[in-house]
């Protein structure tokens, strides 16, 4: 019976990596297509991202017992993305001190509610887990408006993320069912191991070469080395962190929004660390 329950698993195990590739068959060609048309359309497909992704968050946090002022918090989500596409940093200020401000003062009218410093503090997370984190994917975008290179650099840029976050995670996967033994994490996530978490570091700076032979000629031999690890490290601390959020919610996935993936948030964890882990390498050490 044992066998049979072990059999079964990795069926399952074998169908949702199989529906895993599929997925991303679909999903990076229309990544390329949109970074590489910029400016609007990929403001807009960010958006999109970023929009099921708060209310993915916000549907695990109704789940968890919090009541989160959702329309302020998915509002000032995709204002922050704008305000980031015409860098105007001085309004995003505004639009985060309004925000915290407003829900504060929504919260004293609340009636026969408990617990309203984690309502308002469950919104503002929100805000600055998903918003201001996947703000950075559109800053990578235009990034060479404000480096003075020239806009096309501006997909390669903003590919970055995604190229290596995706093969941490698919190094950590493989690295974790193969050779896993030791848990990593158990308090928060019991099926990553340590092994799998080595395997990703291991294969990091070779993701990163992948890259610059490819895509990202700007970076530097010591480029390769840096930003695969920084970034392999990012995107797993960023899968852990939506795991955690997933166990406050007592919930496997975020969502059945992706077959084969959960939700976005399930798909976007990883990159929504390492989107300002390369952003702030390339503004600091490259560019």
């Amino acid at each position: 019976m044992e066998a049979l329950r072990e059999g079964i698993g990795r069926v399952k195990e074998n169908r949702s990596f199989r529906m895993r590739l599929l997925m991303g068959l679909i999903f990076i060609p229309l990544l390329v297509f949109v970074a590489v048309e910029g400016r609007f359309y990929f403001l807009g497909f960010v958006d999109l991202i970023l929009l099921f992704s708060m209310l993915e968050f916000y549907r695990m946090m109704r789940k968890a017992g919090y009541q989160a002022y959702r329309a302020i918090g998915v509002g000032t989500t995709l204002v922050l993305t704008w305000y980031v596409y015409f860098r105007s940093e001085l309004y995003s200020d505004f639009l985060l001190t309004a925000a915290l401000m407003l829900i504060a003062t929504l919260e004293l009218f609340r009636q026969g509610e408990r617990f309203s410093v984690k309502h308002m503090a469950v919104t503002i997370f929100g805000v600055l887990y998903v918003g201001w984190l996947g703000g950075h994917f559109v800053a990578l975008r235009e990034l060479p408006l404000r480096t003075g290179t020239d806009y096309g650099d501006g997909a390669r840029y903003a590919v970055l993320p995604f190229f290596l976050a995706w093969i941490s995670d698919t190094a950590a996967y493989l690295g974790g069912r193969f050779f896993g033994k030791t848990k990593l994490f158990p308090r928060v996530s019991p099926g990553k191991s340590v092994e799998g978490a080595l395997f990703a570091l291991f294969t990091a700076p070779l993701a990163a070469w992948l890259a610059k032979a490819t895509f990202a000629h700007f970076l530097s031999a010591l480029d390769v080395v840096a930003l695969g690890l920084i970034v392999c490290v990012a995107s797993q601390l960023g899968d852990l962190v939506e795991s955690m959020i997933k166990r406050e919610a007592e919930v496997k996935d975020s969502s059945n929004m992706i077959p084969g993936h959960g939700g976005l948030l399930d798909r976007f964890d990883s990159v929504l660390f390492a989107a300002p882990a390369v952003y702030y390498y390339l503004v600091i050490a490259v560019l």
